[in-house]
């Protein structure tokens, strides 16, 4: 099944890191969130920049799925100029690989149509490789948490840190090595000066195991501040 997974994801990349004619270009066509929990909300962002003289503007962004929304968080973009389009994705009522894909629709002529895609592996963990907890809630009196992966599958499984959509915490990654029946391990410190409001994001962690393609794990992560 993961084989399914990253092959369809090779397929759709291929060739396709990043568009070449002048004008609105992307560096990714597509987020692997990899495996995310039952029941979640999970954030991803697509730049998008212009490298053309002209100024152009995106006229509107549609996902293909009501389980998603999609939008530019600027839509005018004069030359030089780069927004992100932002993608949420809600796992309730989903289960296994996922494949789904939204489409950006712009005044560029050479580029009025820019699909994007985004997959998912809902519900289910590679040979065990399920983070504890797998997902994360912050109230003012929380300083940090962690999370942990317990490695019962393979010889020897290693863990990064593989971005977050918004800068509204630190990673710290506390073990980053684990033998069969160890863990690797990484800890979430929100910064100290968020204003007050109810912060919806995630972390993408990278766990790389032997003769396979890197396992990505998304973790949601809600803070408030009052």
């Amino acid at each position: 099944m993961m084989a399914w997974v990253f092959g369809l994801l090779a397929f759709l990349t291929a060739g396709e890191s990043g568009s070449t004619n002048k004008g609105l270009a992307y560096t990714d066509l597509s987020h692997n969130f990899g495996h995310v929990a039952l029941d979640f909300t999970v954030i991803a962002e697509y730049p998008i920049f212009n490298e053309g003289a002209e100024t152009y503007t995106i006229d509107s962004v549609r996902a293909n799925c009501d389980c998603s929304h999609a939008f530019a968080i600027d839509t005018v973009l004069a030359p030089g100029d780069t927004t992100q389009v932002r993608l949420s994705f809600t796992t309730t009522n989903f289960f296994g690989p996922n494949n789904k894909q939204l489409v950006v629709y712009t005044s560029d002529p050479d580029h009025p149509k820019m699909t994007f895609f985004y997959l998912a592996t809902v519900g289910q963990w590679l040979k065990g490789l399920k983070p504890d907890p797998v997902s994360l809630f912050f109230l003012p009196p929380h300083k940090s948490k962690s999370i942990s992966l317990t490695n019962n599958g393979f010889s020897r499984i290693e863990l990064a840190f593989a971005g977050t959509p918004d800068s509204l915490f630190d990673v710290n990654i506390t073990s980053d090595l684990a033998r069969r029946g160890e863990q690797v391990s990484a800890e979430i410190v929100p910064f100290a000066d968020l204003s007050a409001g109810t912060y919806l994001t995630n972390a993408r962690f990278q766990v790389t195991v032997p003769e396979q393609e890197p396992v990505f794990l998304t973790i949601p992560v809600k803070i408030v501040r009052y």
